[in-house]
């Protein structure tokens, strides 16, 4: 089993390319682009990133990724 992320960085380091987060996302690519230069997933996307997350016997909740959020403004 995969380690739980706890940034948004590790959280997308699982997918390893921005065409295999577009496809998972169901985004376009240069959407997929941008959220893995900014380190960084909009809040509309959250749902779907829980799901694919249980997919794979990971357990995220809209917490975890509040606190994620938190994490990475702090650091800028």
């Amino acid at each position: 089993m995969t380690k739980k992320p706890t940034s948004f960085d590790e959280l997308l380091e699982l997918w390893e390319t921005p065409k295999a987060l577009s496809i998972a996302l169901g985004v376009p690519y240069v959407n997929a682009q941008a959220m893995k230069r900014r380190k960084s997933v909009d809040v509309t996307h959250w749902p779907r990133l829980v799901q694919l997350m249980a997919a794979r016997g990971i357990v995220i909740t809209s917490d975890d990724l509040v606190q994620m959020a938190v994490k990475r403004r702090e650091a800028a």
